[in-house]
């Protein structure tokens, strides 16, 4: 009986610890990485480029081939973008070429998503999104070399931009606020400092 016990307590803790490392599912972990998504948001949210180059980088680090990657991103994201995604996933997956596959995406996405409700504001975001996609992604897909580096640095790239855009902005705020700023402590330096000491001088002599 006390052998019988110790064989169920031995089945149960493997089955645990299988259950612990299964694999999670390709989509669940690019659910993890995009979480941020406004679920409220619909049809209409955009995404950051730099989160749709992460998600494409945890899939292809994952194992997934790229056309592969770029359906579960698509999937997962959703809108204008994913609409993009998945239709070049397609077309490489029939064996199109690279630029075939990207052309209709990257530069008529109003075709492809007839009749949805997005703005030009929302296809042109989209299609920037894709086209940076497209040029990052195609060296790995025509000569087969390892996507990660390029994804890499396309994001360093991104990070770069983006710091770059906010110093530029910071600048011309504090610009903004020096005039307003000096127009406030100029009279009042002139209150306080001037012209009593012009006053006291001219009651001196």
């Amino acid at each position: 009986m006390h052998m019988a016990w110790v064989i169920v307590a031995a089945l149960c803790a493997g089955v645990a610890v299988w259950l612990w490392l299964a694999p999670v599912p390709l989509a669940s972990r690019l659910e993890s990485v995009g979480q941020g998504r406004d679920r409220h948001a619909g049809d209409n949210w955009r995404p950051d480029a730099a989160l749709v180059l992460e998600l494409l980088l945890v899939a292809l680090e994952q194992g997934a081939a790229i056309p592969r990657a770029l359906q579960c991103v698509g999937e997962v994201l959703g809108g204008g973008v994913g609409t993009g995604l998945a239709y070049a996933a397609r077309q490489l997956v029939c064996a199109s070429s690279w630029s075939d596959a990207w052309c209709l995406p990257c530069d008529h996405l109003a075709e492809l998503i007839n009749g949805a409700p997005y703005s030009a504001a929302d296809i042109d975001h989209a299609q920037r999104i894709l086209r940076l996609v497209g040029a990052t992604l195609r060296e790995s897909w025509e000569r087969g070399i390892r996507a990660a580096a390029p994804l890499r640095a396309a994001m360093e790239q991104l990070e770069s931009t983006e710091r770059t855009r906010i110093e530029q902005r910071a600048q011309k705020l504090s610009v903004k606020l020096l005039l307003p700023t000096g127009l406030c402590f100029l009279p009042a330096f002139l209150c306080i400092a001037v012209i009593p000491t012009i006053a006291s001088f001219a009651m001196g002599m």
